[in-house]
């Protein structure tokens, strides 16, 4: 019992040893001392998980200068293998719809369009499908013939646990786990599909800047629609099936909720009255050259602001990150939000804007790489481990 407790230990450890290395060649190549000395791993610790991803593939070496030996450093360094396969990010958000598809290396390979109703249908996806399997047969015999994963984020609540959809307005046409059952018979790959709220909080977690000493922040979604991702220590608090974040229908005054207050396609109902051809990209404008409407923007704010400060009491959370299309109208914005919270708060609340393009495709890649790195890794040592016997 005791020698299987060690060996799971043992395992643990080295699986999680190999996502650090491969995460930090995927970043530039590196020479075992400085991997050793970046991780602080054992030079030979680092030397035995490096020999072993070269032996997979996993891994190639890259000769550098040799001088670079000579004063101290290690002129053989190592890198991904981009060859290794492809992975398949699509964000099917308002208004972008589109798919990324990257390299082992983290290379982007290719970005492609989709032309999806906002209720989107199924011959929507059946025509992205094939949209998606010919722009990759171009190019899949580069790279193994092998789709590493597919990550879709979507607008709506999905079950983390069979990707089926629990509620989405733009999914609406799509019942339980038929979403992923379209894209699994296709590709027969590893699929990952999650709100893309959620993913923009994981990718901004991931490479952009909603970390804090704290190691708990919030991320804030603000467009058509209100929704929000609280990360602590880098992974999304989930509750129920995985469903969080629909802070739109949370009652701000009375009769009032935050989507009422805060969310664009409330605030374009209101201009629209006086102006049906209005878009919502002429909000941005409308609030520079009419006090009017910059009022019910600034109203929009501070009620924001007082959602957030709710937040802060109930979880301690210190860092807010603002993304969507709110962020149009500039950081007077942003600084209402930061105003009410640091006036009414006891703790000192920074207020951020996003730092990232895309971030739902490095949410994706981010859920994509940790899944694919331990089981491609473990699979392809089973295999060599078979043909060795």
């Amino acid at each position: 019992m005791i020698k299987n407790s060690k060996t799971i230990k043992q395992n643990f450890i080295r699986e999680n040893n190999v996502k650090v290395i491969i995460d930090l060649l995927a970043e530039k190549p590196y020479s075992c001392l400085e991997i050793a000395n970046q991780t602080k791993m054992s030079d030979v610790g680092v030397n035995k998980i490096v020999k072993q991803l070269v032996s997979l593939n996993l891994v190639k070496r890259v000769i550098g200068d040799k001088n670079e030996k000579k004063i101290g450093g290690q002129h053989i360094r190592y890198t991904l293998n981009e060859h290794v396969g492809l992975y398949v990010c699509i964000d099917f958000t308002q208004l972008v719809d589109m798919a990324f598809v990257y390299d082992f290396a983290g290379n982007l390979v290719k970005n492609i369009k989709f032309n999806v109703q906002y209720s989107v249908t199924k011959q929507d996806i059946e025509n992205a499908i094939n949209i998606l399997r010919e722009e990759l047969n171009s190019i899949l015999d580069i790279y193994n013939n092998n789709i590493l994963g597919i990550g879709i984020s979507v607008p709506g609540q999905v079950d983390k646990n069979d990707n089926s959809f629990i509620e989405s307005s733009k999914f609406k046409n799509f019942q339980n786990t038929e979403l992923y059952d379209m894209f699994y018979k296709e590709f027969n790959t590893y699929i990952v599909i999650r709100n893309n709220v959620q993913m923009m909080a994981i990718g901004e977690s991931y490479k952009g800047k909603l970390v804090n000493q704290h190691e708990i922040a919030t991320y804030v979604y603000v467009g058509i629609g209100v929704a929000a991702c609280v990360m602590f220590e880098g992974k999304n608090v989930s509750g129920w099936r995985g469903y969080a974040g629909e802070i739109g229908c949370s009652k701000v005054y009375k009769d009032v909720t935050l989507n009422d207050y805060c969310s664009l396609s409330r605030i374009i109902k209101k201009v629209r009255v006086n102006n049906p051809d209005i878009t919502y990209y002429d909000l941005y404008n409308l609030y520079k050259t009419d006090e009017s409407f910059k009022k019910i923007v600034n109203e929009s704010a501070e009620a924001l602001g007082m959602f957030l400060y709710s937040i802060t009491n109930l979880i301690g959370c210190n860092l807010f990150m603002i993304d969507g299309m709110v962020l149009g109208f500039g950081d007077e914005y942003i600084n209402i939000v930061r105003e009410y919270l640091n006036d009414n708060s006891s703790i000192k609340v920074d207020v951020i804007k996003s730092s990232l393009e895309n971030s739902a495709i490095v949410g994706a890649v981010k859920l994509l790489k940790d899944y694919v790195i331990i089981n491609y890794y473990q699979k392809q040592l089973s295999f060599i481990t078979e043909n060795d016997n």
